[in-house]
């Protein structure tokens, strides 16, 4: 196993004071550079004390050694930078010394004096190498190894072990379940709210029901009754009983020009060979707002247009291909579908433990130890002898097979040795990420559906884009979620937390109360941004422009040499959604179960 550096001082060469001449790295570890570290701490303030940037600078070298799992043990080399350098300016530095090295250790050093750094509040700069020990152990191997522990990964882990395989499960967080995440409603209670995926079906998505079942988890139906608040661009508010919409003479006209041959499209959608749908290319060339506005010259659908995709993607109209859009939703059984919250809808079941349950299920069914959380994967290198996963934190291991199980615009995240083909990072490079945020506002009391409300709201305005109930009542769990979406919740976004929730809480409050309810302070107040986390960074499913989809495709569910691909946006059926991260993972196992067991 590779041990820490050695440090070398070589007795025909004076003795060194205050570092070393010579370091040796260990066989086996990972090289690692670091930039000059400056005295500016994490809120971006630099002390104007010379003194108190060499502590700072110290300390953000070690932050950046244990950000790869290194200690100030592997450290092989430092370069000093002083501004105006004076002998009396390097008592600050054996005091950053002392408190990061033993003083029986430390490496091999240079320092250089400089006239000026970057800037002229800078005085100090310190930067390093370091050989970083690879710690490869027994537990460490197995046939396959997964990346990441959402819905996909989890089942790709479940269908390998039960084919035989060893399979481990690598985690950069400290939990399971992806996009899926349950929290307690308020502090004190045991109801549950979901800030991530919520809603499945029991009849088109069979495959995630299967599992429902299987688990003995317990379905909410969406509530359908009741009057919905609806808001114009311009703030007016209007009520209409649940699943109708008060929308204008031109509006309702323009839209019964669309959907008909909208509709067409996507019926003659081909989901297994995009190119040869009809129209394709053409599809493809254009954005859902241009095909709405000039294709169909229906200027009066672009509210309505982005209403869907910032609902859908948490994009605006003319972000997303019309090709991409029809295959999406043709994926989802059709627009109706799509966008319904009854009988064989998207939005038509929620979980009364809330959706993350299943995933904790899932992961109980693997092998113990399967599942290291903590674990962020930083390279993923393939040789003859099989394939080799590099954690952020040093930890290595091995196997036959690795399954991905992240959004395409997250595999930059990741080192490839050798890289990817051309079109897998084709596919990172041309897809985002939507934005799409939960504010959920929990009660005592359900006061909406008292005063004769569904708890929908659809609005044009800002920040909400839509609301709906979220109550659990067999629980008397009390909730309306508002979801900030598109534009309008980038811009939301920008603004603090207390802000934030404060513009969403008082449109809200206005648009219950402009339909003639008495609305309650709520007793608690949820909230996540699902853009804002580092594993993440938007949801729910990677997005394409123009001219992407009809070229890239096929590349989304074709593995490289030993490592295949998996996530809801690489499935056929039910692409963005819990269904679709279920059946891509039961296809990734198939492929490396086909692969490592061909008998099977």
């Amino acid at each position: 196993m590779a041990t820490a550096p050695s440090y070398i001082n070589p007795s025909n060469v004076a003795s060194p004071s205050g570092y070393s001449h010579v370091g040796v790295g260990p066989k086996g570890g990972r090289y690692v550079t670091i930039a000059g570290q400056i005295g500016q701490d994490a809120s971006g303030v630099t002390d104007p004390a010379y003194e108190e940037q060499v502590a700072q600078a110290f300390a953000n070298l070690r932050a950046c050694l244990a950000a790869v799992g290194a200690t100030s043990n592997d450290v092989t080399k430092l370069n000093y930078y002083i501004v105006d350098y004076a002998p009396s300016k390097l008592a600050a530095i054996r005091d950053g010394l002392e408190a990061t090295f033993a003083l029986d250790r430390l490496p091999p050093c240079t320092l250089v004096p400089v006239p000026a750094l970057a800037s002229p509040a800078y005085l100090f700069e310190v930067d390093a190498t370091a050989l970083v020990p690879e710690h490869s152990t027994p537990d460490n191997v197995a046939d396959v190894i997964v990346v990441g522990a959402g819905l996909s990964g989890l089942e790709t882990a479940r269908k390998v072990q039960a084919a035989g395989l060893s399979c481990l499960v690598l985690e950069a967080m400290d939990r399971v379940g992806g996009k899926t995440l349950s929290v307690q409603s308020a502090p004190g209670r045991t109801t549950i709210n979901d800030l991530g995926a919520a809603w499945i079906n029991d009849s088109n998505q069979s495959e995630v029901y299967k599992l429902f079942e299987r688990f003995h988890l317990e379905g909410e139906l969406q509530r359908t009754t009741g009057n919905s608040i609806h808001q114009t661009q311009d703030g007016i508010t209007t009520t209409a009983p649940y699943g109708a919409s008060p929308l204008s003479e031109e509006v309702a006209s323009a839209l019964a020009e669309l959907l008909p041959a909208w509709s067409q499209l996507i019926e003659e959608h081909n989901l297994e060979d995009v190119k040869a749908s009809p129209q394709a290319k053409r599809l493809d060339s254009v954005s859902f707002a241009h095909y709405c506005e000039k294709d169909l010259n229906l200027p009066a659908v672009l509210d309505v247009a982005n209403q869907i995709t910032r609902a859908l993607l948490g994009v605006e109209a003319h972000e997303i291909s019309m090709l991409f859009l029809t295959d999406y939703i043709k994926s989802a059984t059709g627009l109706a579908n799509i966008v319904s919250d009854k009988k064989d809808g998207g939005q038509y079941m929620r979980c009364k433990t809330g959706m993350q349950s299943l995933c904790h299920a899932m992961s109980k069914e693997l092998a113990p130890g399967s599942v290291h959380l903590n674990t962020p994967v930083a390279e993923i290198e393939q040789s003859a002898s099989g394939c080799t996963v590099r954690s952020a934190s040093g930890a290595v291991f091995r196997s036959k097979k690795v399954v991905i199980s992240l959004p395409t615009t997250l595999y930059p995240i990741l080192t490839f040795s050798p890289p990817l083909p051309a079109e897998k990072q084709a596919l990172a490079e041309n897809s985002i990420l939507g934005y799409y945020s939960k504010i959920v506002f929990v009660w005592d009391k359900p006061w909406w559906r008292e005063q004769g409300f569904s708890g929908v709201l659809q609005s044009s305005c800002e920040p909400i884009s839509f609301a709906r109930d979220t109550s659990i009542e067999v629980d008397r769990q009390w909730s309306i979620t508002c979801f900030m979406v598109g534009d309008p919740g980038r811009k939301w976004s920008q603004l603090s937390k207390q802000v934030r929730q404060k513009s969403v809480w008082d449109q809200l409050r206005a648009a219950y109360e402009n339909a003639g309810a008495q609305v309650p302070d709520a007793a608690n107040v949820l909230e996540f941004e699902w853009s804002k986390q580092q594993y993440f960074q938007g949801a729910p499913s990677a997005v394409y422009g123009l001219n992407d989809l009809i070229t890239l495709d096929s590349a989304l569910r074709t593995p490289f040499k030993s490592v295949h691909f998996v996530g809801t946006e690489t499935s056929l059926v039910w692409k963005g959604y819990m269904e679709g991260a279920i059946r891509s993972g039961q296809r990734g196992a198939e492929e490396v179960v086909a692969s490592l067991v061909p008998e099977a």
